[in-house]
């Protein structure tokens, strides 16, 4: 079993489109695995598909700064393309296994307005039940 390259991931990108059925799933994985092909070409097109490789690309997505929600959608693509390689014996189940550990981005952020607490939140949902139960609905 030879190491992947680029040129030979088209089939592969296939398989992972045919996997997916929201047409939105489709559309976005299909932008991720174009997008890491054409760096992969450009950058390492004799390396081999690796964990090495994906770890890289995910350090250039973060660095470029994008939200941690599109890069760890592009990471899942990659990943699901490591995926079906593996499990359609075009690439080592070891590897596809490491391909698979690329931890996501953590998603950090700050909750802006107004939040209840959990007592409040009790308060409100007792609140409503009694006013549904006055109107009769």
């Amino acid at each position: 079993m030879a190491d992947l390259v680029p040129s030979s991931f088209q089939p592969i990108i296939q398989m992972v489109l045919d996997s997916v059925t929201s047409p939105q799933s489709k559309r976005a994985y299909s932008k991720a695995l174009t997008d890491f092909m054409q760096w992969f070409q450009d950058t390492r097109p004799d390396s081999g598909f690796s964990k090495a490789t994906v770890q890289q690309y995910r350090s250039l997505l973060v660095d470029a700064g994008l939200s941690a929600s599109t890069v760890n959608l592009r990471l899942t693509a990659i990943r699901k393309l490591a995926q079906e390689a593996g499990d359609n014996s075009l690439m080592h189940h070891a590897i596809a296994q490491g391909i698979s550990h690329v931890p996501n981005v953590k998603r950090e952020g700050v909750r802006t307005g107004n939040w209840l607490t959990l007592q409040q939140a009790e308060k409100l949902l007792v609140w409503r039940r009694m006013r549904a139960a006055l109107s009769g609905t």
